[in-house]
This record gives structure tokens, sequence and C-alpha cells, in this order.
């Protein structure tokens, strides 16, 4: 077990649960392939690491901001875990954060939308990556036998292959970091004591 958590009801009792912890591992893997990118690594496969561990925590920070936040507004923990095993822990990811966001106490609407825009495009990506939603796209048509070897030598990068390199992949990278700050924000405004691991910015 890579995270304990002990829960004290209002009775007294005191309830461990532990799990594998891998947030904490999608959370190195994203914060490895962002100093990867810092030191000038252009290589695609740290742009596909970077955009699907980044959404791996992401999800995995959402979750965990969201139940806690359940337990803690409910009075009754059992209410709590009804709720999120029946009604919310399957619902998208944006449908979390929304809810997530609605718990601010100080709401900044503009940047909750900035940043429901930024989830949207990050999310976006890692769907045509996790599906493969990539298409052919005609280069060129009826080319002159002779100028087929000019053609193949000046072939335009694919629309996919600029997502994963920068700038565009510093910009989903901070969005995803700006992603798990505003959840651990909102988090402390009601969990005040628990320590918030540090982002990246």
């Amino acid at each position: 077990m890579r995270r304990i958590r002990t829960v004290i009801s209002p009775t007294g009792h005191i309830s461990i649960s532990g799990n594998a912890g891998l947030d904490l591992t999608y959370r190195e893997l994203f914060q490895s392939a962002t100093t990867e990118l810092q030191q000038g690594n252009p290589k695609t496969d740290l742009g596909v690491r970077l955009i699907v561990f980044g959404c791996f925590w992401l999800e995995a920070k959402c979750n965990d901001t969201l139940r806690k936040l359940l337990e803690h507004s409910t009075k009754f923990g059992i209410a709590a875990t009804a709720l999120w095993e029946h009604a919310v822990e399957r619902a998208s990811f944006h449908a979390k954060f929304a809810i997530v966001s609605a718990f601010a106490k100080s709401p900044d609407q503009e940047r909750v939308k900035t940043l429901k825009t930024q989830m949207k495009q990050v999310f976006d990506l890692r769907n045509r990556l996790a599906h493969f939603k990539d298409k052919d796209v005609e280069i060129a048509k009826g080319t002159d036998v002779h100028e087929v070897v000019k053609v193949l030598k000046t072939l335009p990068e694919a629309d996919l292959i600029k997502h994963l390199k920068p700038p565009r992949l510093q910009t989903y990278g901070n969005s995803i970091a700006e992603g798990v700050a505003w959840l651990s924000e909102v988090e402390q405004q009601h969990l005040p004591s628990k320590a918030v691991p540090r982002t990246l910015h």
C-alpha cells in the first residue's frame, strides 16, 4: 500500500483503508516528462507521456478531491459513499471538475471558465491518442512519377504530432498543472489541515 487513509467517525471509531497510490505515480511520470520538456527533448513519445499521464493525474486528483469534499460536506459518511458510488464515480471528468469548482468558497468564474476550456483541449488530445483518432490527409494528387521523390522529401508534419511538440505541448502541460492547482486550492478551502503536494507551474 502506497497511500493509507484514516477516517474518524463522530462516535470516535477509526476506519483505515489503503490503495496503490497510482495518483502519485501519475504525478511523478507527468513531472518527469515536464522536466524532459524543459531540457529540450522534442521526441514524440515525451508528448504522449506528458498528455496521457497528465490526464491520468488530473482524473485521479479530481476523483480524490471530490470524494473528500463529499465526505466532508455530508453529515453521515455512508451517504457520501452511496452518493459517490451510485451517482458520481462514473461521471465524466468534466462533470466532476464542475462539481469540485462549485465547492469553491471564492469562485473565480473567469478562471474556472478558462480552466474548463483548457481541460477540454487536453482531454480531447488524450482521447485522440488513446483511441487512435488520427486520419490520413491528402498530400499530393495526380503527381508526376518524376516528382514523387521531391514530394516525399518535403512531407508536412502530421497535425497530431504538432500537438505533441513545443510550443503546444508546453501549453498543455501548463493547463494540466493549473487544473491540479485549482483542485488543490478548493480542497484546501474545506480541508485546510491536509498538506497538498506541490504542482508544476
